[in-house]
């Protein structure tokens, strides 16, 4: 492991245990204050990390890459992911575990994007006859 990507981690976790320990003035913990306020805290714990490293990153995928040890089309993938989840969370939308699996299995380079975006469409056209089916009925 490079310096570099030892002093990113070491900020990184530094940053997480400032965060966890502050308080706002009134004694209430930030963190529990901030989810009535920020979209973000809607997000997992593990989508908030990868946030904060993409902002350390300076919104670098390839530095991203890099750091996590992964393609760049795998950190673009994760992204995405983040992205369609915290918009699914602000529209109300309850997150579709298929989507969130097959995210998953590109994040671990098991399946290819293309693969997975072949088999989250035929997966919806699946459900959209299923939703015809039961409103015809």
């Amino acid at each position: 492991m490079n310096i570099n990507k030892i002093n990113y981690h070491l900020n990184f976790i530094q940053f997480r245990i400032t965060v966890v320990h502050m308080a706002a003035p009134s004694g209430e913990p930030l963190r529990r204050r901030r989810e009535r306020e920020h979209p973000l805290l809607l997000l997992p714990e593990e989508d908030l990390d990868f946030v904060v490293q993409f902002v350390l990153a300076s919104g670098s995928l390839k530095e991203m890459a890099h750091l996590h040890g992964v393609s760049y089309p795998t950190i673009r993938a994760s992204l995405d992911r983040v992205i369609v989840d915290l918009r699914q969370r602000l529209d109300g939308v309850p997150p579709d575990p298929m989507t969130n699996l097959l995210a998953d299995l590109v994040e671990r380079g098991e399946i290819k994007l293309t693969t997975a975006k072949n088999i989250r469409a035929i997966y919806r056209t699946a459900l959209d006859k299923d939703i015809d089916k039961e409103e015809s009925q």
